[in-house]
C-alpha cells in the first residue's frame, strides 16, 4: 500500500509539473525521485526558478540538467500546493544570480 501512494504521487506530482507551461518533467520514473528541466528551446532560468521556490520554502535539489524533486509519504497532501508555487515560479521569470552574478573578479 505504501509503494502503491508513493508511486501515485510520483505520477499525480508529475502531471502538475507537465502542466505548466515552459518546464516538463524528464524520463520515466518508477516512484517518486523525478527531474524537472525547461522544455526544449526554452529561455527559461532555472536556477531564478529555484530562488523563487527557495522563497517560496520548497527545497528542490539543484543538478546539472535541472531541478530534482524526491518526494515522500505524506508529500500527496502538499501537491497542490507545490504546482501552485512551482507555476507561480515560473511566471515570474526571475533572472538567477548565475545568470548576472560575477565571481572571482572585479566589477
Amino acid at each position: 500500500d505504501v509503494v502503491a501512494g508513493a508511486a501515485k504521487q510520483g505520477v499525480d506530482t508529475r502531471a502538475a509539473v507537465d502542466a505548466i507551461e515552459g518546464i516538463r518533467g524528464t524520463g520515466e520514473p518508477d516512484m517518486s525521485v523525478f527531474e524537472i528541466s525547461t522544455e526544449p528551446g526554452s529561455d527559461l532560468d532555472l536556477e531564478g526558478v529555484s530562488e523563487e521556490m527557495d522563497a517560496r520554502n520548497w527545497a528542490l535539489d539543484r543538478q546539472q540538467g535541472g531541478l530534482h524533486v524526491m518526494l515522500s509519504p505524506g508529500h500527496d497532501r502538499v501537491i497542490d500546493a507545490f504546482a501552485e508555487d512551482l507555476a507561480a515560479s515560473v511566471a515570474a521569470g526571475r533572472t538567477g544570480a548565475g545568470a548576472s552574478a560575477v565571481y572571482g573578479s572585479v566589477v
